[in-house]
């Protein structure tokens, strides 16, 4: 951490009462790295994040530097840090100078928050735009997994996206609950081949709308997640 920031801070801290518009919960809705930002109206504030599976919480007390702006400073350990709090008018931006205390693997607290958190539509269509972008349909993909949408949408929170002539592969993972929760998808012309692990069954599910097609594709017998002697179940 910056002791000298930290000192500078300490030089402009203000008695002037605390703004009411930051009192309550906020929300940053980035796509698989939420996190929700609660204060009250003593200035006691938490901060619960996650980045796919893995998650963190920091908690603490605000301490007010001039209008719009508050801190607090948090040592835990060898660890500590500065965080502050910029009011904006429909957010709040928090920014961490040091540790990321409390947060486990890439999870971390910075970001801007609003009063409004994604509706389930509006967060299950964003995440939809980053697996396959503009690659295939998103109203099609829905239809062809039906009830396990939501399942499949928690497969890739990280992704990464290779192409080879008319053919797409985007294999995925969700970081923290990797290898029993990941998936690996095929796009090629008009036709998807999807395979994801299903750790409530243990058992692989494939899914495709290629009617003259069934078989797995071979890319998906060489993915490294990919185990004959797990059962797959063709949806």
């Amino acid at each position: 951490m910056n002791k000298k920031f930290l000192v500078i801070l300490l030089c402009f801290i203000s008695s002037h009462i605390f703004s009411q518009d930051i009192i309550g919960t906020w929300y940053r809705t980035e796509l698989y790295s939420k996190a929700e930002l609660t204060i009250s109206s003593e200035m006691d504030f938490s901060i619960d994040a996650t980045n796919n599976a893995n998650f963190g919480n920091i908690e603490g007390n605000l301490i007010k530097i001039k209008d719009g702006y508050y801190y607090t400073h948090i040592a835990d350990f060898d660890q500590g840090c500065v965080i502050l709090f910029i009011e904006h008018k429909d957010n709040i931006e928090v920014i961490v100078y040091g540790d990321q205390i409390g947060a486990g693997s890439s999870v971390y607290y910075d970001g801007k928050y609003e009063e409004q958190p994604l509706t389930k539509e509006e967060e299950m269509n964003r995440r939809l735009d980053y697996i396959v972008e503009s690659k295939y349909d998103k109203n099609k993909l829905k239809e062809l997994l039906g009830s396990d949408l939501e399942y499949f949408i928690e497969c890739f929170g990280t992704r990464f996206i290779e192409k080879n002539g008319n053919t797409i592969i985007i294999d995925g993972w969700m970081r923290g609950v990797a290898p029993w929760q990941n998936g690996i998808i095929k796009i090629q012309n008009d036709n998807i081949y999807i395979l994801i692990t299903d750790c409530r069954d243990s058992v692989l599910k494939y899914y495709t709308n290629d009617i003259f097609n069934k078989t797995i594709p071979d890319e998906f017998k060489r993915w490294e997640y990919y185990q004959e002697n797990i059962v797959v179940i063709d949806k």
